[in-house]
């Protein structure tokens, strides 16, 4: 899928595909660790965990180089479909790269009939999440300090 977003001031066109092969995952790591690592400060995160090969793992590109991911775990039992690992690159934040990675998940969620998926986002993103229909639930909690808050979206019925 190719996405033009005309949010800055130069229009910028980049690329969403569904990470394959392995160097696409050390891709993937490699920008979370930037992300979570870097500059969250995050340093004992591992970067990846059991449910990666189970999930869509999604990557935005521009010219060949990541600029974003997420990820969609499906459900299991006792488990809801979970979005997660919701990064974009510093240079490329506020160009329409995370909103467009989060509504594909979305698509894809709703595709597969999930009736729920859930998130865990950092506060200061949780604004960002509303526009996706996603609503706070629970109280906010620390992961290694930094402010969370559980969210939980419903599919609409009839999509």
């Amino acid at each position: 899928m190719t996405i033009f977003s005309s949010r800055p001031s130069k229009p910028l066109t980049f690329q969403i595909r569904v990470a394959e092969t392995e160097d696409d995952f050390q891709a993937v790591f490699a920008l979370r660790a930037r992300v979570f690592r870097d500059e969250q400060r995050l340093a004992d995160l591992p970067m990846t965990d059991g449910d990666e090969r189970r999930s869509c793992t999604l990557m935005a590109e521009l010219e060949g180089m990541l600029i974003g991911t997420g990820r969609l775990t499906p459900p299991q039992a006792q488990r809801t479909a979970y979005l997660s690992w919701i990064a974009t690159d510093r240079a490329y934040r506020k160009h329409g790269v995370g909103s467009a990675i989060v509504e594909e998940l979305v698509a894809r969620a709703d595709a597969a009939n999930y009736p729920m998926t859930l998130l865990s986002a950092q506060t200061h993103a949780i604004r960002f999440y509303r526009q996706f229909d996603y609503r706070p639930i629970g109280t906010v909690f620390s992961v290694r300090g930094i402010p969370h808050q559980s969210m939980s979206r419903v599919r609409p019925s009839g999509s």
